[in-house]
């Protein structure tokens, strides 16, 4: 039980973590160059994204949690590193974006992001089939935001502010 409490913290510490981070760059750039920009029709209400991505960590901390328990397969290694992976590009990601406006450069680690991700929820699927399908949500918010990226650059250019 002691045991299944501290993967459980842990689980949450390093996403909650992450979303603070990512949170700080990302606010920074919506109240500074976001704002300004041309943005692409399909772009979500600002409101939106909170929630989404409320749901999303949350959906991460128990797939890295179902994931965790299983730390004896020999997959366990490579699902870490892998979530550990997307969390990191997710910082950088928001980072280039928000915090820089470096757009292209931002499409370049968003879509290595795609790459990992679909990379760890074939791994997730191989230890615990449930962990990899809460993750699609994931996925698929990534593509949109991938999509997203590549709009901003079409329409403000490959950077669009820097401080």
């Amino acid at each position: 039980m002691i045991r299944k409490f501290k993967i459980l913290v842990y689980s949450a510490l390093v996403v909650l973590i992450c979303a603070y981070v990512t949170s700080y760059f990302t606010m920074t750039g919506v109240n500074g160059w976001y704002i300004l920009s041309q943005k692409p029709a399909f772009v979500p209400p600002d409101g939106w994204f909170a929630p989404i991505w409320s749901v999303l960590y949350a959906l991460m901390i128990i797939s890295f949690y179902l994931v965790l328990r299983y730390s004896y397969k020999p997959e366990a290694a490579e699902a870490n590193s892998y979530f550990l992976t997307q969390l990191l590009l997710q910082i950088i990601w928001s980072f280039t974006f928000f915090f820089k406006g470096y757009t292209a450069l931002a499409l370049l680690v968003i879509l290595y992001l795609d790459y990992v991700v679909f990379r760890m929820l074939a791994v997730f699927k191989n230890i615990h089939p449930l962990a990899a399908y809460l993750l699609y949500p994931l996925f698929v918010w990534l593509i949109f935001a991938t999509i997203l990226n590549f709009s901003f650059i079409l329409t403000n250019g490959m950077v669009v502010f820097e401080q």
